[in-house]
């Protein structure tokens, strides 16, 4: 069996953990969400390259997406 201190400072951990977990998911989701959307809204509105390689146009499709 743990010492009562061992078990004692797990639970205090893990309830940090909740917590930074908690602060993670109000702040940097919505961020997340809105960095995607700007993303997919931006590559949307980029042309296609009319000119270049197939591997050039692959990239810049594949870039696109990321």
């Amino acid at each position: 069996m743990e010492p009562q201190g061992v078990a004692g400072r797990k639970a205090e951990m893990e309830q940090n953990q909740n917590e930074s977990n908690r602060i993670v998911q109000q702040f940097l989701l919505p961020l997340q969400r809105a960095w995607e959307y700007w993303i997919t809204d931006h590559a949307l509105k980029t042309p296609e390259p009319q000119s270049g390689t197939p591997g050039q146009k692959a990239h810049h499709s594949v870039k696109k997406y990321l």
